[in-house]
């Protein structure tokens, strides 16, 4: 996501915790799903492209920078900095 590319993903808690499938990435949760998945989203390269960009615009808010951050203010606010 952070490179600009198109992301299909194995389904999780995870992926699903930090993201909006079907916005920013595309889930899969079995190999049928995907094979149809991949059809779909390569002949429909505009809704390719909207699950792209948004998913680059989302993505940035787990910068190693804003982890960094993050990470700095926590320690700051627990008083170990």
């Amino acid at each position: 996501l952070g490179s600009g590319g198109f992301l299909l993903t194995q389904e999780t808690e995870e992926v699903r915790r930090l993201f909006n499938p079907g916005e920013d990435l595309i889930v899969s949760s079995s190999p049928k799903e995907t094979i149809d998945l991949v059809q779909y989203y390569l002949n429909h390269p505009e809704a390719r492209d909207k699950v792209r960009s948004t998913g680059l615009k989302n993505v940035q808010k787990h910068s190693y920078k804003e982890r960094a951050a993050y990470m700095i203010n926590t320690l700051q606010s627990e008083g170990i900095l």
